[in-house]
């Protein structure tokens, strides 16, 4: 722990939750999440694959919108791949 300059160390009984909070994403690279997730259900398989590679590459940036995608689509093949995807940042 780090208290100003200094740094304290405390033992691991004493720590009851660690918060890392999720990055902030730009107006701009939310929109292409979104536009993302929607390709998702592509009828083409060459873009949803494509758009499934891009997603893996943002990671936590994408989480949010994922979490929100796979609670509010009914497209099965979209929930499949964001239930892939957020297994795979879960790893």
């Amino acid at each position: 722990m780090r208290v100003g300059e200094a740094v304290c160390q405390l033992p691991l009984q004493c720590i009851v939750d660690v918060f890392v909070p999720l990055p902030t994403v730009p107006d701009g690279l939310r929109d292409r999440i979104a536009t993302l997730i929607r390709h998702l259900g592509h009828p083409q398989w060459q873009e949803r694959e494509q758009a499934s590679r891009a997603l893996a590459e943002l990671g936590y940036m994408a989480k949010l919108q994922l979490d929100e995608a796979y609670k509010q689509t009914d497209d099965p093949e979209v929930r499949r791949r964001v239930k892939v995807l957020l297994e795979g940042m879960n790893r």
